[in-house]
């Protein structure tokens, strides 16, 4: 089961500030935007996107982000944090729109924005990613072990019950597959 964030700081901090950071974008560009909730892709009708605004007048969508100090070097230049990235295109892929913006309030004074254009080669491989676990999810089928600190959480928590100091025989083509390895 996923943590419970509801009653964390910052996750309150950032609902709160939504509708400050929205506004300051559209003071700060001119542009005016509405909020959206749930869309869902009519071509992958497994991919959602939960959107925040949709910028009027454009084939363009808004995604807020609030963060401590200490995230300011992530947006340094023409920085995107790659999540926030990878989210902006996913909502791209959903929606087809031309570009997103991205609207962060950084340590509750730093306001910056910054647009992302639609690039359809990332989007395309986002998709085929998106669709390579999907299918993990319809057949039930854990996705391949790798070095991420998600995959780390989801073993830690899968083996929480086991044994630190337990030790296990391996089958015997263990050894086969370590040597290739």
């Amino acid at each position: 089961e996923p943590e419970d964030l509801t009653d964390k700081e910052a996750v309150k901090a950032g609902i709160m500030l939504e509708p400050v950071v929205a506004k300051w974008f559209e003071e700060e560009t001119g542009k005016r935007v509405t909020r959206r909730g749930t869309l869902q892709s009519i071509d992958h009708p497994y991919m959602l996107a939960n959107i925040d605004r949709t910028v009027i007048g454009e084939n363009a969508g808004l995604e807020i982000k609030t963060a401590g100090g200490w995230a300011a070097k992530l947006w340094e230049g023409d920085e995107v944090p790659d999540a926030y990235y990878c989210q902006c295109l996913h909502y791209m892929a959903v929606t087809g729109a031309d570009r997103w913006y991205i609207a962060a309030l950084i340590g509750g004074q730093h306001f910056l924005w910054k647009v992302i254009e639609r690039n359809e080669q990332d989007i395309q491989y986002l998709i085929e990613q998106e669709a390579k676990f999907w299918d993990y999810v319809k057949t039930n089928t854990p996705p391949p072990i790798d070095a991420s600190e998600a995959c780390g959480q989801a073993l830690a928590y899968r083996y929480r019950n086991a044994d630190a100091g337990s030790v296990m025989d391996l089958p015997s083509e263990a050894g086969t597959i370590l040597q290739r390895l």
